[in-house]
């Protein structure tokens, strides 16, 4: 998807290429060994177990196949429009995707309980 720019009429300007490898085969093979398990220890103290283990497995999964990256665009479309380079939106599209998963993560926590509490 190409986005108009401002300047002759016709030009385009190409998407970013905000590819995230590293980062999707972690949340693929992290989500893969939580469903296998059960378990998910996001810290010492702090996790999932059980159901709300796997629910959070398959949310990992679902962001590493891209999933969680449409809510995303309209922060990418921002951050061209504000110049700010494909390092820039690459950035900023991991960042909020991540913010979003720990949001998701705490909220998990707080339907299914703390497993690892002591």
């Amino acid at each position: 998807m190409a986005i108009p720019v401002a300047g002759k009429k016709g030009d385009i300007e190409e998407p970013a290429n905000t590819s995230r490898g590293g980062v999707v085969m972690i949340l693929l093979i992290f989500g893969i060994y939580v469903i296998v398990t059960g378990k998910c220890a996001l810290t010492k103290n702090y996790g999932l177990a059980g159901t709300g283990a796997r629910i959070a497995g398959a949310i990992c999964i679902a962001f590493g196949l891209g999933f969680f990256s449409l809510f995303s665009v309209p922060l990418i479309l921002l951050a061209q429009m504000l110049g700010m380079g494909t390092i820039g939106v690459t950035i900023l599209s991991t960042i909020s995707q991540l913010v979003l998963l720990g949001i998701i993560m705490a909220i998990l926590v707080k339907i299914y309980g703390n497993a690892f509490a002591q």
